[in-house]
Formats: C-alpha cells, structure tokens, sequence
C-alpha cells in the first residue's frame, strides 16, 4: 500500500539522481556512484523520538533499523529546496530531512560543519557518519560540530576511531570518497575500473 512518504521518496530520488547525471557527465564523479545514491523510506532516531525520513538504501541495508510503526502526521511532507540548492547530494537530503522534521538546531550544527570542510574527503565522511548516527541513534552526533575546531590530525584520528567500530561501513566510506574525488578519476578513465562493494567485500 502506498504511504504518504512514497511521493516525497519520489522527489528526493529525481533530485538526486538529476544532480548525480550532471556530476558524472562532467567527470566529477565515478558513475558508480550511483549504487550511493538510491534513497529509501526508513527512520532517523533523533535524541527526543524516531521519526519517518528518506534515507540512503545502502546505509539502511548495513543498519537494518527497525521499523517505525508511529508517523507523526504534523510533520510537513515538503522539502527545504534552499538545502537541496546549497548542499549536494546526500549531504543536501540529510539538512533537508533534518528541517522537515523539526530538528532545526542539529541542521544548523551540521551545516556549519558541513560548509566548513567544503568539498573535501573529511567532509564526504562526515555526511555518512552523520547519516549512520542518526540511523542508530549514535549519542556522539550531539557534539559533532565541534570537530570543526580539531586540528586536522585529532581529527583524522576520531573518523579513524569511527570507521574501526564498523569495517563494512568503512569500506563503503572509503569507496564512495573515491568516486567523489575528481583526481582520482584519472585512473578509471584510463581504464582501471573502481572498486566495487563486491569487490571490497
């Protein structure tokens, strides 16, 4: 039976996979990068209560969250365009859904986060992590703003820390930095193919 997330699912997706066609087609992305990019009706678990979300299909595939049985009807359906507009990809979905759903004060904190490390690999992980967190109601995500203020080298240790709890969720982390990273595309352009799941599995 359809739910009445399944028509927000369906601007979600056609956002994304629209800006991922533009990313791959000026070779600043891998197109495998679209296996990332496939969204799903799940739930994040905020710290006062689980809410409905769209969220990444392979990030709910690693976590397998249990299913939310109360949707909070006087959550809007509408998405934030300003986020979609001014953060790519998941990054622009995650501060999309966090607004819908009222969770005004962690958008704010992840989007200074985000905008401070730019398009960078730090800032890639941090959109999973932050994406994985609030799948399983990770209590670290309240003080993620201020990793903003490590230097890089703390820094590099805490997302080393983070990704051993979970070597699948790493390897995944991993791939997906490199289908993001223009320079490293050089070489599956000559013809060396990207790492896949499969591959890394």
């Amino acid at each position: 039976m359809k739910s009445r997330h399944d028509d927000l699912l369906g601007y979600y997706q056609t956002w994304l996979t629209d800006f991922t066609k533009l990313l791959v087609r000026q070779g600043m992305c891998h197109p495998q990068i679209y296996t990332y990019h496939r969204l799903v009706v799940s739930s994040l678990r905020f710290p006062d209560r689980a809410e409905v979300a769209i969220v990444p299909e392979f990030l709910y595939q690693l976590v397998l969250p249990s299913e939310l049985l109360v949707d909070d009807r006087t959550c809007s359906l509408e998405m934030d365009r300003y986020s979609l507009l001014h953060h790519p990809m998941l990054e622009g979905v995650l501060l999309s859904e966090c607004l819908r759903l009222k969770q005004y004060s962690l958008a704010n904190r992840l989007g200074s986060l985000f905008r401070h490390f730019g398009n960078s690999e730090i800032k890639h992980k941090l959109v999973m992590l932050s994406w994985y967190d609030l799948l399983v109601s990770y209590p670290a995500l309240d003080g993620i703003e201020e990793l903003k203020f490590k230097a890089s080298s703390d820094l590099n240790d805490w997302i080393n820390q983070r990704q051993a709890e979970n070597t699948a969720l790493t390897l995944m982390m991993d791939e997906y930095v490199v289908l993001n990273c223009p320079s490293c595309l050089k070489s599956f352009h000559g013809g060396v193919s990207a790492p896949t799941r499969q591959q890394t599995e």
